[in-house]
């Protein structure tokens, strides 16, 4: 992006030194030049030498791999902030140097050049204007330049002419950079259509939209954080170049006793330079900041004029030079003539008003763009950024700039004590630590801690408790018809409830602000302890409506102790389930962000049972389990011996035996012991249970990197990682609750089917009204819970059905083969007994249909094997005497013991009841064993 962009030659800047360059260049006249330069071929042999050892030294200090065809390149592969020692002590030949890397010399000295042996090096130019020399290699300049003053005895003088001109040229650096961006923008704008046709405008359209709360804020701020970043990218070059010359300087006066230095110690020489340079930078650092942070109440009004009236000018401005392409030329021209960051005044101003900067002069863009140089900081903001990029100033920009001013300002510490290692100088001092200006990163702190944090602490305070005393706090929001052709069948998009929007919108800017401020420090600590109060509050109004939602009905009792509120073993039996582990996967994803699959259910048995892999899956893909180790090794045997059926069978046959009192269809009490609640109440638990499970889900991810590499971890603190965990532990509860009520609703119209006096009909075949009435309340609930909580939600509460159904049916076969609860006489018919045959098929069409939704957890070879067990269970009731021994001998692991006692004594349609011969058939097959 154009607002990145930061090459080699924007990260330069100039520094002006006029006094010591005339000094230390002099002028020379032609003879002079030509003998200069047939002094520098006679010591060519020499300088070879020095290049090669120059190349040996940088080499030996980390800088490897030097380039043969670019000299210099070793004095900037070093490590470190400053220079190394060997490569300040190298010896240096101060005319053969400074030839070599003079960017003039080499240009005249080019293969043209070599054809003509009489052309010879000049500062002048054709019109006998003074050409100051540039040099290739800014740090070897700056040995040259401190060698040269040496020899004339003006080291007295650096810092003095330093002094007087770093105020000046800091200052044109940040105007070149406010020049600079001004174009970027003239660019992008050109770029992009204003109106809406066109294929880039709708892309960028569309991208908007997409773009929503604090990405979108941070979207806007490209181009504000693209101009911090080239601004303190040339101040810190600029810092750096300072230091690298005091370094060089230090060691010039302390390694020559000789040289005298009234001016200041040899240890601290240019201490007063770095000082004024910092307090310089820090000021324009902050004059930025002030005009992005808008602390004046009545900027927003002035802004909003401001925008308006930027407008037309820029319209009048296109249609007077012909559109926008002047500008954007004028940039790249002028790119070309303002580079080089720091080359200590060997460019001065005469050189920068060239023939090109008078041409601007005369252009209607040049005026504005030099009205934008001559711009402050804040006024530059103000007056060109917010207009043109629509971004009113708000405090909580501080945020988006602290990382960057934080990473600069360490850098600039890390400079300032490196050079005072290297070169000796006396950190006791006061005057080495004393300032005379707040830093950027103190001021941007003090905004943060002192007015940003209060405002961001209240709104949080203050929007979960205004979400939380609304009447409609954790009523359902529906706005999707069900019964809709565009969504039927397909997942439909369920909001949160208004609490739980409340909590994830108060809270955005405090979670946006966890990675922007240093860990560990008072406003980290403020922070989180304000995240932790907000979901405090959210939870305790959460416990007290899932009490009013779930007390007293018989699904919570299941799951929970009255007394104790600890899970019961059916709760945890419930998370091994696979529908369970979808459900999690479904919301949180595999990782699930480290923060655990089951949250405080205080058993043993709360671990959620890996999905067994598909035969296609590599070994890359095998599922880890919650402790992060692989399950590879464990289900590797595991599914090796049971197969993914049986094992879902196994865990099938564990969970219904906490739940055995609901097959008692014949307790005379069986109806009154299940208290069901109404649908209104079901249905408010399955909209909160997906909006916490879907809010749990969503802070989690705000605790997510933005820009998360292999293997790191989460860096949230404990504390607010529990918080979210209760929040997903109550989502999780009701969403187990939703369950058992749809399962206790299922078995409360299924027990009834053993009284229907359609089973003992002799003129037709008739279906239970039972029956009837279960696939109508199934049809409904299922569209009834999409519209409420989601695919989701729906699909974890129909789970298992498949394996239920089939299960009440053999329950109800049970009951009628041996009478109980029946009038005394009765006898089922054949008419009964293929009613009951079609209840198995009209109610896995039913459920299945129930079922068929995008998500759905419905499991086609469980379903497939319980049902075809249970017709099969069925079928055995209209079989004579010889077919049932005969199927029994064929088919004796297909039911229990139990199951084939009951056939054998059973008076059927077409066989009176025999057990001895049950008996007596068990006892030839031991005999033959």
């Amino acid at each position: 992006d154009d607002s990145d962009e930061d090459g080699d030659d924007e990260s330069r800047s100039r520094y002006s030194s006029d006094d010591v360059t005339n000094k230390s260049g002099g002028q020379m006249s032609a003879d002079q030049r030509s003998a200069q330069r047939s002094k520098a071929s006679k010591n060519k042999i020499k300088g070879r030498h020095m290049v090669r050892k120059n190349m040996n030294i940088a080499g030996s200090n980390g800088g490897g791999g030097v380039d043969p065809s670019n000299i210099f390149a070793n004095f900037h592969g070093h490590k470190g902030p400053l220079l190394p020692r060997a490569m300040v002590e190298s010896e240096l030949d101060l005319e053969a140097d400074e030839l070599r890397c003079l960017e003039t010399f080499s240009l005249s000295n080019g293969p043209k050049s070599q054809k003509d042996h009489n052309v010879a090096y000049s500062s002048f130019s054709s019109d006998a204007t003074l050409i100051l020399p540039r040099y290739t290699d800014p740090i070897l300049g700056l040995r040259i330049l401190i060698e040269a003053l040496a020899k004339m005895g003006r080291l007295d003088d650096v810092e003095r002419c330093l002094s007087e001109n770093i105020d000046r040229e800091l200052r044109r650096i940040a105007q070149l950079e406010q020049a600079k961006t001004l174009a970027r923008l003239e660019k992008r704008r050109n770029k992009v259509p204003g109106g809406s046709g066109g294929q880039n405008g709708a892309s960028t359209t569309r991208r908007n939209v997409a773009l929503l709360g604090f990405e979108a804020a941070e979207e806007k701020l490209k181009s504000f954080r693209g101009h911090l970043k080239s601004l303190l990218t040339s101040f810190g070059s600029v810092k750096l170049r300072l230091n690298y010359l005091a370094q060089i300087l230090r060691y010039r006066v302390t390694s020559d006793p000789s040289i005298v230095c009234p001016s200041y110690t040899k240890a601290s020489a240019l201490h007063s330079v770095l000082v004024a340079a910092d307090v310089i930078m820090q000021r324009e650092v902050k004059s930025f900041l002030h005009g992005c942070l808008n602390e004046d109440e009545k900027l927003e009004s002035a802004f909003q004029t401001m925008r308006m009236a930027a407008s037309s000018l820029s319209s009048n401005r296109n249609s007077r030079n012909g559109g926008g392409n002047n500008m954007s030329s004028n940039a790249s021209t002028t790119q070309s003539s303002e580079r080089g960051i720091f080359s200590l005044g060997i460019i001065n101003d005469a050189s920068l008003a060239s023939s090109i900067r008078e041409k601007y002069a005369q252009n209607l863009s040049l005026a504005s763009r030099s009205s934008v140089m001559r711009m402050s900081a804040e006024e530059y903001v103000k007056q060109i950024l917010c207009p043109r990029t629509g971004v009113a100033p708000q405090i909580r920009h501080a945020l988006t700039f602290r990382k960057a001013i934080a990473a600069w300002s360490k850098e600039i510490g890390d400079l300032k004590v490196g050079l005072s290692l290297v070169t000796g100088e006396d950190t006791s001092t006061p005057e080495y630590n004393a300032t005379t200006e707040e830093t950027a990163i103190a001021y941007v702190d003090n905004v943060i801690q002192n007015t940003l944090l209060p405002m961001m602490h209240a709104a949080a305070d203050n929007g979960t408790i205004t979400a939380l005393e609304r009447p409609d706090a954790f009523e359902p929001i529906t706005g999707v018809g069900i019964y809709n052709t565009s969504v039927k069948g397909k997942k439909l998009k369920v909001e949160m409830c208004a609490a739980c929007q409340g909590l994830y919108s108060s809270t955005g800017p405090l979670f946006s602000a966890l990675p922007k401020l240093p860990r560990g420090g008072g406003m980290y600590t403020d922070l989180v302890a304000n995240l932790e109060h907000a979901i405090l509050t959210f939870l305790s109004r959460v416990k007290q409506r899932v009490s009013e939602l779930c007390d007293g009905k018989k699904a919570f009792q299941l799951l929970e102790d009255k007394t104790s509120r600890h899970p019961t073993r059916l709760s945890g039996d419930l998370e091994s389930r696979k529908p369970f582990t979808q459900l999690v996967n479904s919301y949180f994803g595999d990782g699930s962000l480290g923060l655990g699959s089951n949250v405080d259910t205080g058993s043993s048995r709360s671990n959620i049972s890996p999905i067994a892999p598909s035969n296609t899956d590599t070994k890359s893909k095998s599922i880890l389990d919650m402790e992060g180790k692989s399950v590879g090794a464990s289900t590797k045997s595991g599914y090796e011996q049971v197969s993914e059926l049986q094992r879902e069978q196994e865990s099938f046959e564990l969970e219904i035996s906490h739940m055995l009192e609901i097959l008692n269809f014949t307790d005379p009490r069986y109806g009154g012991l299940f208290k069901l609640g109404a649908e209104e109440e079901f249905l408010k638990a399955v909209s909160l249970s997906h909006s916490l499970l879907k809010l749990a889900s969503q802070l989690e991810r705000r605790l997510m990197p933005k820009k998360n590499t292999w293997g790191k971890s989460l860096t949230a603190p404990r504390t607010l990682r529990e918080s979210i965990k209760n929040i997903r532990m109550h989502g999780i509860r009701l969403a187990k609750f939703c369950r058992v009520e749809v399962l206790l609703q299922t078995v409360q119209r299924m027990s009834t089917i053993y009284q229907s006096s359609s089973l003992s009909a002799k003129d037709a075949v008739r279906l239970p009204t039972s029956v009837n009435s279960l696939g109508e309340y199934l049809a409904s609930i299922s569209d009834q819970m999409r519209e409420y909580g989601g695919n989701k939600i729906a699909a974890y509460a129909l789970s298992s059905l498949e394996q239920y159904v089939p299960l009440f049916l053999m329950e109800t076969v049970r009951l009628v083969t041996l009478g109980d609860g029946l009038p005394k006489g009765f006898k089922i018919t054949l008419n009964g007994v293929e009613s009951l045959d079609r209840c198995c098929s009209v109610l896995y069409r039913d459920l299945k249909s129930a079922t068929g939704f995008d998500n759905s957890f419905w499991d086609d070879d469980v379903a497939a094997d319980a049902f075809e067990r249970a017709a099969s269970y069925v079928a055995l009731m209209e079989l004579d005497m010889d077919e049932l021994a005969s199927y029994w001998r064929n088919n004796r692991n297909e039911f229990t013991d139990d199951d084939y006692r009951i056939m054998f004594s059973m008076n059927g349609p077409r066989r009176r009841g025999d057990l001895q011969r049950y008996v007596s058939l068990k006892e030839r097959l031991a005999d033959r064993r």
